[in-house]
């Protein structure tokens, strides 16, 4: 029995070795999905082949993961199951989608405003009457070139 497995079940090799995954892990046929996989565990034991099974979630009054699990013919009637904590990995790439959907929304609203700038440039240069851009306490902050002829400047 592998210590990995041992810790991620929080369980000693006394409590897991030689015993039934029925006695260990009951909460795994508590629901379809974990019938599924202990079904295809004695299918794949009996039939042989290997199957990739994906990400699989699983959870007990200990532990709760996301893990990425397949399962391997050995030779009759055997199998050896690969089971790969996977939750930190999934957390980090919802992360990231989330903040990619983030930046994307933003590098949208980045071109409007960068077109705006664009139009709003074009029609300050090229006005003939005199613009100018001040703040709340009437500091220019901009004008034209229509402004310093007017103002001699």
């Amino acid at each position: 029995m592998n210590k990995v497995v041992l810790t991620e079940m929080q369980k000693t090799k006394e409590e897991v070795f030689g015993k039934k995954i029925k006695e260990v892990a009951p909460e795994a046929y508590e629901h379809e999905g974990g019938r599924f996989v202990m079904e295809t565990y004695r299918r794949i034991a009996e039939e042989g082949g290997e199957v990739d099974l994906g990400l699989v979630e699983y959870s007990n009054h200990l532990v709760a993961g996301t893990y990425h699990c397949s399962i391997h013919h050995i030779m009759d009637n055997y199998v050896y199951i690969m089971l790969r904590n996977v939750t930190e990995l999934e957390k980090t790439k919802s992360d990231l989608e989330k903040t990619n959907e983030e930046l994307s929304e933003k590098n949208i609203k980045l071109a409007q405003a960068a077109d705006r700038d664009r139009k709003y440039s074009k029609i300050f240069a090229s006005n003939t009457a005199g613009l100018l851009v001040i703040d709340k306490e009437s500091l220019i902050v901009e004008c034209n070139e229509a402004v310093g002829r007017i103002f001699n400047f």
